[in-house]
């Protein structure tokens, strides 16, 4: 499963068959000219008399290969499967929830890297999937924003928001947070979760690597994302790289440089979420527009059946 913006194909694989199609179409198209090899192997007065007298044919233009590349093409399209989500569909529970922690501490909002943090919180929601995302917020205090929801793209308005002014308590306290996400997690009976921390690493110490160590235990993986900042504000804890690493490694994650999105992509794809991958509930869950790609193949399909007129 491919997500591409609203559109989500549900059977990527199948845009292989485009390529292999227009490539055939060429191969084909260029031996045409060729009358199956006959040229090669009969000479040229001999060939036009058997033409003429219709033991031969000449290829007579493109048109049906350019038919069939055309059917093959839109029937790729149409198996690939674009679908967008059914907003009606029944409510499944989940466990593969995703969990994103951002940090909204002085030297997040001043430091100007929250343009960052945001841009990489997007792409995490976006990467999701049909895994339902949960969202939390800390800086001296944690405050749940969102409970495990389906629709990932509804927090995307809230990321877009967040600023200096979002949260009234001042500092950082990422334990705070993961205790949070830890105790949202079981309520939900989650398994196979990812929590992910966004932050420039102040103010993690032994707490942070406790909780996400606990969080370990249970079965949760937490990884980081360091934003690394474009300037340090005064009065607060320092930008630290090597704490997020070993928040990551207390919760057996990774850790991933908010700049490298290809990272946090590829991380994102590791767990695409079991409900997707099943055909059944996938049906339910989106709506498949592939048909609309095959009500246009019928048209060189017809083509293909039209009768010749003798010159």
């Amino acid at each position: 499963m491919t997500a591409l913006g609203d559109i989500i194909l549900l059977r990527p694989v199948w845009l292989v068959g485009a390529p292999a199609v227009a490539g055939f179409a060429i191969l084909v198209l260029l031996h045409r000219r060729s009358l199956a090899g006959w040229r090669n192997i009969v000479e040229p007065h001999l060939l036009e008399f058997l033409a003429a007298r219709g033991h031969v044919q000449a290829p007579r233009g493109t048109g049906t290969v350019s038919y069939l590349a055309a059917i093959a093409a839109l029937a790729a399209l149409g198996l690939a499967g674009p679908a967008t989500r059914n907003h009606g569909a029944p409510t499944f529970r989940n466990h593969e929830i995703v969990f994103l922690l951002i940090d909204l501490s002085r030297s997040m909002t001043e430091g100007g890297n929250l343009d960052d943090a945001k841009a990489s919180a997007s792409l995490i929601l976006a990467g999701a999937g049909t895994r339902p995302v949960a969202l939390a917020l800390f800086a001296g205090d944690a405050y749940l924003v969102s409970p495990p929801t389906s629709d990932p793209s509804a927090l995307e308005t809230i990321v877009s928001v967040l600023g200096p002014d979002t949260l009234p308590v001042a500092g950082s306290r990422p334990d705070r947070a993961l205790t949070l996400a830890r105790r949202v997690l079981i309520e939900a009976d989650a398994r196979a979760a990812d929590i992910i921390v966004l932050s420039d690493g102040g103010g993690l110490g032994p707490e942070a690597e406790h909780a996400a160590r606990a969080l370990r235990e249970d079965g949760v993986r937490v990884s980081a994302v360091y934003v690394s900042p474009s300037g340090e504000v005064y009065g607060m804890p320092a930008p630290d790289r090597q704490s997020m690493a070993r928040i990551a490694e207390a919760g057996g994650g990774v850790l991933i440089d908010g700049t490298d999105t290809a990272a946090l992509s590829d991380f994102l794809l590791e767990r695409p979420g079991r409900l997707g991958a099943d055909a059944e509930i996938a049906a339910l869950l989106f709506e498949d527009h592939g048909r609309w790609f095959l009500w246009p193949a019928l048209i060189p399909a017809l083509l293909l059946f039209r009768r010749r007129v003798a010159a």
